[in-house]
């Protein structure tokens, strides 16, 4: 059995690479490839980067680090979002679409109630 991979250290270079992220998909840009793209094409940007313009990467970095244990190890999506914002967003899908369903089951039972099904307008 192959060993477990370790998670990605969260140093200065990835806080780098998410802002560049960020930045590039304002423009238009797309990562196909993920954070192993976003990763080839930060680097030649991060190496030009001076020492003074690098410390505020390596100050979020420190944060990080600060943060309690149970944030400590967040894990993050091949795109660098982290799951828990990915599991939110489906749980805010998934309450949108029940209550839809509640609302046609309500409207469908309204109309059997006042014997109109037959004549009920469905639509916007």
């Amino acid at each position: 059995m192959p060993p477990k991979k370790k998670a990605a250290v969260k140093g200065p270079f990835f806080f780098f690479m998410l802002e560049f992220r960020a930045r590039q998909q304002a423009k238009g840009q797309q990562f196909p490839g993920g954070m192993e793209q976003v990763m080839r094409e930060a680097g030649p940007h991060w190496d030009k980067l001076d020492d003074e313009m690098r410390e505020v990467y390596k100050d979020k970095a420190k944060a990080y680090k600060k943060l309690p244990k149970q944030n400590y190890g967040e894990k993050y999506t091949a795109q660098g979002i982290p799951y828990s914002v990915v599991e939110k967003e489906q749980r805010e899908r998934a309450a949108k679409v029940e209550l839809i369903r509640n609302s046609i089951a309500e409207r469908i039972q309204t109309a059997v109630i006042q014997n109109k099904l037959e004549t009920m307008k469905v639509g916007y």
